[in-house]
């Protein structure tokens, strides 16, 4: 390719990237604000793609010289660059319908597995890349000829503004003796062309004198063109500058600041240009200082004096409990101290007890002298204090649910084991999918009236075993009412529980992220992620004992305790191991693991040694392989327990309903969704395959446990890390930066096989699945004496409430606030209470371009019509309207309450971030 044919190539190139890019921005955007205001300031959002368009064509041009060449490069590069962020961008909407981070992406290529999940996509992108370069290959000599003529005219109007002059915009002969044009191409001749007549020095291209049109349209615009013939030339550009000044000087920062954004400039975020910490000491004092927001439900009057195993509630710094808890080392603590109760250490160094209210200035010194920026969060006032906590109502003074109490009362249900299975993109309306519900509706509705009876026959054998779990029936029927019977060949297990019993399931919960990892450390440790992109979490210690602690505290006085009964189930140690058939390396969650506590973990890099002696194993997808690879392994685990007599706590994380939604090729995949609302139903028919799939897996699994005999004894919890959302649910798909209620909505259920059944309405989380867990241990009398008073002592320390007693919505006038963490983590956070039917969207730094959302999930259980805003104000103005003032009042304690949270998870997890 000549260079004439390269430049041009390359800058049509990156025009036709901006120009795309930038339309579907501005699509993106049109409905955020009002129209008007859209049209009004519609000039000023092009001002970076004009700037750029223009310093790009200037590096392009065809000029002999090093600093010609030196352009090029640059001009080559830009166009590169951008011709690539563009693809990835439209790729990007086309699978997820939203706008991309490029900050999140860059969070996730840092991951080698987060580079195969963008990978896994990576035909969206080749798609609009191809498109681009068609299109620009077509076009570029028209394009590059037209923008020649536009950056010339635009050079003679500077001209003209240079030197006054007063003469119209037309032709001119050139008596400065500044060739403009050919410093802009090289090539093209310099004749004396009429700018508005004829194609030389137009933005129309090149070539012969237009004769004047005839007709009406021909004379409105030569009347047109006479006016603007008639304008002073060095009035043009003063009276634009004007005019984009005053609109930039009179436009608002949010959102307009956001949508003026054009590439490269946003994929720059890719690039780390950080050169010193980001936390300042400003920072710092920011998280130690941060102020409970509603300090009048924390006055003395609401105080709670302690007793028994409650160590009473004070917050606010001047009660003396605060102290009394911060100086106690429980009775029931083995030493040396064991992992994960490292807060009860009195022998802490004293350099781990500075504040950066200590020092001046917020400096300190290290071990060597040497001075520090900033003082890290490591004094023992930054461990959590269920005393100082305004947030914590606790349900522990209440009596067990009435339908639990017998059962409890009697001892009947003993768990001697606990396992808990935390299952990957699990949503609630699918544990189990049941006739009448929205989604069964939506599924039916995709197919013609005709065929109905025959989905209905499919949709009955989607979750038999979600229904055997949870109590849940799914009630099928066809057509003229009759229940649809399954077929044999249905997966199953042999379920041995009577009628009635089975355990405790929750109809309303949350996942507390929607990020599988944070969610895990959640379910397993009872605390709160953190509002901040990835698993920063692992970089601290967990700031409570997690259940793999729980467990080696309990085995740890067992092992040191010579005088107990060893033979008694009460008195052996336990063992635990955590089981996941894919990648445990993705966002430092191996490491993660080993700070909750588990020492045993198969994952992926132990089914990939399984390969030498199965050679017909193959990888599922870009993550790993399939569940039943765990088997051997489980049965390995369960064996040894039973073998050694030991107690067991058997952790798995399932992951077939990762995206992107892959079953093996032995499964028979079924046509769940038809083709009706304009759209095909791909991913979410491939989802629900993926479901039924992880359905069969959960029975091979209670099966597991039936066939060890271990199934009476055996606690089994079941738990979503996140949802999935899908163009079904809403324009925007996946969980990426998408706060949509379908990805936090998740099912909790706690099967006991001599537990009554119950249906426990509550808006929970998964932090309080250890309290629940302790509580349960202790109250079936599972734990001899001495365990059972650490454990009653231990549920008083944790944040969330036992869901066998019936749930606090509020308490003294405060709520129980529940928060989402959305993936990647530090751009959005959701907040619920369970006291109110709404719910907020907020972003994580009140600066960032996001939108404020609330909804009424009573009204709205999908989110269809939230209301949205660009401020908290504009928000609680429409919520007054839409919901009235109770809404209102409750968005504006929800918005201080989650900025004041957000700090705190920092504080509690000692967290200094490094950009």
């Amino acid at each position: 390719m000549s260079l004439q044919k390269s430049t041009s190539f390359l800058f049509a190139l990156f025009l036709i990237s901006v120009a795309s890019t930038k339309v579907l921005h501005l699509a993106l955007h049109l409905g955020a604000i009002p129209l008007a205001a859209f049209f009004l300031y519609l000039p000023t959002f092009f001002i970076p793609d004009v700037a750029l368009l223009i310093i790009t064509r200037l590096l392009l041009r065809r000029e002999r010289g090093v600093g010609s060449l030196v352009g090029l490069l640059l001009g080559s590069f830009i166009s590169c660059v951008t011709f690539i962020a563009a693809s990835c961008q439209i790729g990007f909407f086309t699978r997820t319908g939203a706008d991309i981070q490029w900050s999140a992406a860059r969070t996730v290529a840092k991951d080698k597995d987060g580079v195969a999940v963008l990978l896994s996509e990576s035909s969206s992108v080749l798609v609009p890349a191809v498109i681009i370069l068609a299109l620009a290959w077509f076009s570029h000599a028209w394009v590059y000829e037209v923008s020649g003529n536009i950056l010339r005219t635009l050079a003679g109007l500077w001209r003209a503004t240079y030197n006054r002059d007063p003469g119209p915009i037309q032709s001119k002969e050139r008596s400065d003796g500044i060739d403009v044009e050919h410093s802009l191409e090289d090539g093209y001749s310099d004749s004396d062309e009429t700018i508005v007549w004829s194609e030389g020095d137009s933005m129309f291209g090149r070539g012969k004198v237009e004769e004047p049109p005839t007709g009406l349209a021909g004379r409105i615009r030569t009347s047109w063109r006479r006016a603007v013939k008639n304008i002073p030339q060095w009035m043009v550009l003063p009276f634009c500058a004007i005019v984009l000044v005053v609109l930039l000087l009179t436009r608002p920062a949010k959102p307009y600041n956001h949508i003026s954004t054009t590439l490269p400039l946003p994929f720059l975020t890719l690039i780390n240009f950080s050169f010193e910490p980001f936390n300042s000491c400003g920072q710092t004092e920011r998280v130690v200082e941060n102020m409970w927001p509603l300090p009048e439900l924390i006055r003395e009057a609401h105080w709670k004096p302690a007793h028994d195993h409650f160590k009473g509630w004070a917050p606010g710094g001047m009660s003396p409990l605060i102290k009394d808890y911060r100086e106690r080392v429980p009775e029931w603590l083995p030493l040396p101290i064991p992992a994960g109760f490292y807060r009860w250490n009195s022998t802490e160094p004293a350099e781990d007890t500075l504040s950066v209210l200590d020092t001046p200035n917020g400096t300190t010194a290290d071990a060597n002298g040497t001075t520090l920026a900033c003082a890290p969060i490591l004094t023992r006032q930054a461990d959590y204090n269920p005393v100082d906590d305004p947030l914590r109502i606790t349900n522990l003074d209440l009596e067990p649910l009435e339908p639990l109490r017998a059962a409890l009362r009697d001892r009947t249900a003993t768990i001697k084991h606990v396992v808990m299975i935390q299952m990957e993109s699990m949503r609630e309306e699918l544990f189990p999918l049941q006739q009448g519900s929205l989604w069964h509706k939506m599924i039916l509705e995709s197919h013609p009236e005709q065929d109905r009876d025959e989905i209905n026959r499919r949709l009955s054998k989607l979750t038999p075993n979600s229904e055997r779990i949870t109590g849940k029936a799914g009630g099928f029927t066809n057509s003229t009412g009759h229940p649809i019977t399954r077929d044999q060949e249905t997966p199953s297990w042999f379920n041995s529980t009577d009628e009635g019993f089975g355990g405790l399931n929750v109809v309303g919960a949350f996942t507390g992220s929607s990020v599988s990892t944070k969610s895990v450390v959640g379910s397993h440790c009872g605390i709160w992620p953190m509002a901040v992109d990835g698993l920063e979490e692992s970089e601290s210690q967990v700031y409570q004992p997690c259940l793999p602690h729980l467990f080696d505290m309990l085995s740890n006085k067992k092992i040191n305790d010579s005088k107990s009964d060893q033979s008694e189930m009460r008195n052996r140690p336990w063992d635990h191991m955590y089981f996941q058939a894919v990648t445990d390396d993705y966002d430092r969650q191996d490491v993660m693991n080993e700070k909750m506590g588990f020492r045993d973990v198969v994952a992926r890099k132990t089914l990939q040694k399984d390969v030498k002696n199965n050679p017909g194993m193959m990888e599922l997808n870009y993550f790993g392989y399939a569940e039943p690879y765990l088997i051997p392994h489980m049965e390995k685990f369960i064996d040894r327990a039973l073998a050694n007599d030991t107690r067991m706590f058997l952790s798995h994380f399932t992951s077939t309903t990762h995206h992107p939604w892959r079953t093996p090729g032995d499964w028979q995949t079924v046509r769940y969704m038809g083709k009706s609302h304009g759209i095909s139903h791909y991913d979410f028919n491939q989802y629900l395959n993926a479901v039924a799939y992880h359905d069969a897996w959960l029975g091979q699994m209670m099966q597991l446990i039936e066939d060890k005999g271990i199934a009476n004894e055996t606690l089994v919890i079941f738990v979503g890390d996140h949802g999935q959302a899908f163009l079904e649910d809403t324009s925007v798909t996946g969980t990426l930066d998408n706060a949509h209620v379908s990805n936090f909505r998740v099912p909790i259920t706690f099967r006991h096989p001599h537990l009554p059944r119950v249906q426990y309405e509550a808006n929970a989380t998964s932090i309080s699945i250890l309290p629940t867990i302790l509580d349960l241990l202790a109250s079936t009398g599972s734990l001899n004496e001495e365990d059972g008073r650490a454990a009653a002592d231990l549920i008083n320390d944790y944040e969330g409430q036992s869901l066998i007693r019936p749930y606090k919505t509020h308490e003294g006038g405060r709520r129980a606030w529940n928060f989402g963490v959305v993936n990647l983590g530090g751009s959005v956070l959701t907040v619920t209470s369970a006291d109110a039917p709404w719910r907020l969207v907020l972003p994580v730094e009140e600066k960032n371009s996001i939108e404020y959302q609330m909804s009424d999930l009573r009204l709205d259980p999908l989110e269809v019509d939230p209301i949205k805003g660009w401020d908290m104000v504009h928000l609680i103005l429409d919520a007054r309207k839409k919901y009235g003032q109770d809404a209102a009042t409750w968005a504006d304690e929800a918005e201080k309450v989650a900025r004041w949270w957000m700090l705190e998870r920092k504080r509690l997890w000692k967290y200094q971030s490094s950009k």
